[in-house]
């Protein structure tokens, strides 16, 4: 047995499968069931991840990410809205809408972290 697998549920187990879909759940917009699907198989990506989430203790960089990850959910709709619409000028404002969205939320993410210019 690979010792880096997870044997089969696992996650159920330890009620992490209910953590999960709860937490995709208030996300539905931004897709995150891969993510969680996949564990990391070496040990950087572990680090990583755990470095991350020490990251995400600073209620200031949580604050900063949360508003980020706002900002996409916001573009996902907006791109949800454009596909919907059987206007053609409704449609293209949607896009305008979300390519708006998504520039500034990218923009102010370094800023927004003190990083930036």
């Amino acid at each position: 047995m690979d010792p880096e697998a997870c044997p089969p549920g696992t996650a159920r187990d330890l009620n992490l499968d209910r953590l999960i879909e709860t937490i995709c759940a208030q996300r539905r917009e931004q897709q995150l069931q891969p993510f969680f699907a996949a564990p990391p198989r070496d040990r950087a990506s572990v680090v990583y991840r755990q470095e991350v989430m020490r990251d995400l203790e600073d209620p200031e960089v949580r604050d900063r990410v949360d508003r980020f990850c706002q900002a996409m959910g916001n573009v996902l709709s907006y791109q949800r809205l454009a596909r919907e619409s059987s206007y053609r000028y409704h449609r293209e404002g949607w896009h305008l809408d979300a390519a708006m969205t998504y520039v500034e939320g990218g923009r102010s993410w370094p800023v927004s972290l003190g990083r930036g210019t």
